[in-house]
């Protein structure tokens, strides 16, 4: 499968890696050339925009610093948005529920699924492959994570977008993961 992967620093050189590793074809984008280097030295395609890598492939995943990066990333001028083949972009940043809902509705617009996917874990999890990956979205498109996903050895958890309750249960999920205890399902 041929994969976008944009935002390929610390968290997104690992999942970019694993999916190379794993035999897919990974177009990879990111501010820094070193980062995109590193990931070129070991058989990913470099290319210079989100739309670029949007006009080649049906799966976007990006993993970027903050909100805002997501947003213009997404939808900008040189955006995943304007792509001639994209069918679903994937944000494994932490969007947050009120900027992942914009992006959905924007992208939407154009016939783009956006599954809200944040992990949990660090750069520790992403190099092991034992991130915990929230997966908000249309139960079909999300199978294409959990595919992706479990190359990477990954722990899934899933949630419908049209799920009110879907904030309550990510809050629970996080104070969960962080005292422990049993995850909510």
């Amino acid at each position: 499968m041929d994969i976008g992967f944009i935002g390929v620093g610390q968290m997104g050189f690992h999942m970019a890696r694993r999916l190379l590793e794993a035999g897919h074809r990974v177009l990879v984008c990111d501010s820094r050339r070193e980062a995109v280097d590193r990931l070129t030295a070991i058989g990913a395609s470099a290319r210079d925009c989100a739309r670029a890598i949007a006009d080649e492939v049906e799966t976007v995943m990006v993993s970027l610093p903050t909100p805002d990066v997501v947003l213009a990333v997404a939808t900008g001028k040189a955006g995943v948005i304007g792509g001639k083949r994209v069918r679903r972009f994937i944000d494994l940043s932490t969007t947050g529920a009120v900027m992942a809902k914009r992006i959905f509705d924007l992208l939407k617009a154009r016939n783009i699924t956006q599954i809200d996917s944040p992990v949990s874990g660090g750069v520790t999890g992403a190099a092991k492959g034992t991130l915990a990956v929230m997966v908000s979205g249309p139960r079909a498109e999300a199978a294409h994570v959990e595919h992706q996903k479990r190359e990477g050895r990954s722990h899934l958890l899933h949630r419908s977008s049209q799920d009110e309750n879907w904030p309550a249960w990510y809050a629970s999920y996080m104070v969960a993961e962080q005292a422990g205890s049993e995850l909510p399902t």
